[in-house]
């Protein structure tokens, strides 16, 4: 009788177990999202993300995933994108050909002249002096950026709205 009781706990520690395991994944599943930019889109020196879409609380200097529903010359509406917040609600924030500032914080050097060279092969977009401007953010507005030359980004399309934010992104490698 003693065996038939521990072969019964060893059961249900096993079942105990790959319930646990199925719980976890199906817990980190729903959570997280890996994310990988597509070659044409390398703005960040980080090149895989892990995406937490149930958190949608972010701040400037974060990375946010969010679905691009801003209209542009280049890519359709709703892919998921991966940027850097460099403002948020309510924000001042200057943009000018060789930085993006923030008012009160110190500027951030983004060299728009370049993206412009290659954005301008193709499609005329404007000059350097079209983006020069000052950008008031409502409260549900973020103003996001790249690190990278090849980042097309809120210089060019403005800022993102808090709706479209699918999640605070953590860089992997």
């Amino acid at each position: 009788m003693a065996k038939k009781g521990e072969q019964m706990r060893r059961y249900y520690s096993i079942i105990l177990i790959g319930l646990s395991i199925v719980g976890y994944f199906f817990y980190f599943s729903n959570r997280y999202v890996i994310g990988v930019p597509t070659e044409h889109s390398k703005c960040l020196e980080a090149r895989y993300f892990i995406i937490d879409t149930w958190d949608k609380n972010v701040k400037e200097g974060d990375l946010v995933s969010f679905y691009m529903n801003v209209d542009n010359h280049f890519y359709p509406e709703g892919l998921p994108w991966v940027k850097k917040v460099a403002a948020g609600p309510n924000s001042t924030v200057k943009v000018t050909p060789k930085y993006v500032q923030r008012e009160g914080a110190a500027a951030i050097p983004l060299d728009m002249e370049y993206m412009l060279r290659v954005l301008l092969m193709d499609n005329p977009i404007g000059t350097p002096a079209d983006y020069t401007k000052t950008h008031e953010l409502g409260s549900d507005d973020y103003f996001v950026v790249g690190e990278t030359l090849n980042s097309y980004d809120s210089r060019f399309w403005g800022p993102i709205s808090k709706d479209d934010i699918r999640g605070k992104a953590y860089a992997i490698f």
